[in-house]
């Protein structure tokens, strides 16, 4: 998509561009007013991500929000900018505004997760926002989960309250900038970092191993992804991949990068994650009968790069 819009922070000189934008996206009673879209502009242009059509100059759809320690939507987060705390973990989203002729092409989901990953890198925890019913499931593609009824009557609709966990919790993280790619095979794959990023908009169902296939869900991601993905790792930033032996019998695989261990998959064991012992295991060789010499462990390997190829090529053409 780079190679059709320029994405960045709203400038402040494009206010009414944006008053009008929301006006057409949404109906009277729920578009941000003309004084409250330039308080925001004016107080939070950071909190912004708007996509440029680079034929044109002029803005196709943008994102805001403002960030908070809160956890829970309420409607005063849409009238008083004043509610935004810079260190906040949390990012109430207060729009996605997409113009009708550039809906259908994927730009709304690109705003999120481009978003997403920049306030990841921002080192906040979660992502909030509301949406009626027949919104749920666009959301929920892009990785939110629907906690129901919201507390917000905004525009006197029901809204849901949608959230997505976006902080980085694998083990590692806090150390695998200092892990480098080793070539170029995925363009702006630069760090496990990166790759996280990438591979949380494709691990899925069928990305899972078969056994825990009916138990992946988006908010438990990396549940089944492990070994498919340290092979991938390594081919990306070298090292070797790890395993250890878990509770059920099965191998559990990591990496080692020139001394920085980092398993990007070791949420899927929730609280027990902190129980993990890394650094003793032996090495894991892909071509062995437990990993590629399973077929169908090897088609989920293919999947992955299939995907990360695809996905790395496209953001890297916007």
């Amino acid at each position: 998509m780079t190679d059709r819009y320029e994405f960045r922070s709203i400038n402040k000189d494009e206010v009414y561009e944006a008053v009008s934008i929301e006006q057409i996206c949404f109906p009277p009673n729920e578009a941000c007013s003309e004084k409250d879209m330039k308080d925001r502009i004016e107080r939070l242009p950071e909190l912004f991500l708007v996509a440029v059509d680079k034929k044109t100059g002029k803005i196709a759809g943008f994102l805001n929000g403002l960030a908070t320690d809160e956890s829970l939507f309420r409607d005063e987060f849409f009238t008083d900018a004043g509610l935004h705390n810079p260190d906040g973990k949390n990012i109430m989203i207060l729009g996605l505004d997409v113009l009708p002729q550039y809906r259908m092409q994927g730009l709304g989901r690109e705003l999120v997760n481009r978003y997403v990953r920049r306030e990841r890198k921002n080192g906040r925890r979660m992502v909030i926002l509301t949406c009626l019913e027949e919104k749920v499931k666009m959301y929920e593609k892009m990785g939110f989960c629907d906690k129901g009824i919201s507390g917000s009557s905004w525009g006197g609709e029901e809204w849901h309250e949608m959230s997505r966990y976006i902080s980085y919790n694998f083990y590692g993280h806090d150390k695998v900038s200092a892990v480098k790619a080793v070539n170029n095979i995925y363009p702006g794959i630069e760090t496990p970092l990166d790759l996280y990023d990438a591979l949380s908009e494709i691990w899925c169902a069928e990305t899972c191993a078969p056994r825990m296939r009916d138990e992946w869900t988006q908010e438990n991601m990396t549940l089944g992804q492990c070994s498919v993905t340290a092979f991938l790792a390594q081919d990306i930033f070298g090292g070797k991949v790890y395993g250890m032996t878990t509770e059920n019998g099965g191998i559990h695989c990591y990496n080692i990068v020139n001394g920085i261990i980092f398993d990007l998959t070791c949420e899927q064991f929730g609280e027990k994650a902190k129980e993990l012992v890394y650094g003793s295991d032996p090495v894991q060789e892909r071509e062995s009968d437990y990993h590629f010499g399973k077929e169908e462990k090897f088609q989920r390997y293919e999947y992955l790069k299939r995907n990360l190829k695809q996905n790395t090529l496209i953001n890297n053409s916007i």
